[in-house]
């Protein structure tokens, strides 16, 4: 599966699947970032999950209380559910560390700090800061598993200046999951440039 022109992992795949699962097992209408960190979690054979336990993390006992934290729905969903915005933001900077670290995939340490980079607003955040797991010691974490350098740079959303004129461009693409996620550009040549790192 490739999105943003970079290819998610067999792994990642199916902690997608697991999550949609999982949303739908607790009647949920939608798959959330907490579908997800528990999918992750309940996979426990990928990087994200041995850098989480070097960490001092039981990814067993986490999973059991990010899944505690998810009110039930009071009707069965069906296996296709939408994903939520903020679930399609955490994809959207699983993606984004992915190309800030220079690799070519998105495998599931990069959900992790997609997860972890999402902030306080998703409730399955704050259960990880509960457990001692920060972006900052998961990151260290993952790139000493990995045998990687750490960025000059420090990975955080950067500011653009908007053009006068121009408020920003839009792109909604499908990638074939439930729903569409939208990218927003400060003007039509980076979107452009966009379009063309796809091909």
């Amino acid at each position: 599966m490739a999105m943003n022109g970079y290819n998610f992992t067999e792994r990642v795949r199916k902690v997608l699947s697991m999550a949609r699962e999982t949303a739908a097992e607790l009647r949920c209408e939608y798959v959330a970032p907490a579908h997800i960190a528990i999918a992750l979690l309940e996979e426990g054979q990928s990087v994200a999950a041995v850098a989480l336990r070097n960490l001092g993390v039981d990814i067993a006992q986490l999973a059991v209380r990010i899944r505690s934290t998810v009110e039930p729905g009071k009707h069965a969903t069906g296996p296709d559910l939408p994903y939520t915005s903020r679930a399609k933001k955490c994809l959207e900077l699983s993606m984004a560390t992915a190309r800030e670290l220079n690799h070519t995939y998105v495998g599931c340490e990069h959900l992790l700090l997609g997860i972890l980079r999402l902030g306080n607003s998703a409730g399955a955040v704050k259960e990880f800061a509960d457990a001692g797991v920060t972006y900052d010691n998961a990151l260290e974490q993952i790139l000493m598993l990995l045998g990687t350098e750490r960025p000059p740079e420090p990975i955080a959303p950067r500011p653009r200046r908007v053009p006068v004129g121009v408020q920003s461009v839009t792109l909604v693409i499908d990638y074939g999951l439930p729903g569409v996620s939208a990218f927003k550009f400060p003007n039509p040549q980076e979107a452009a440039r966009f379009l063309q790192s796809l091909d």
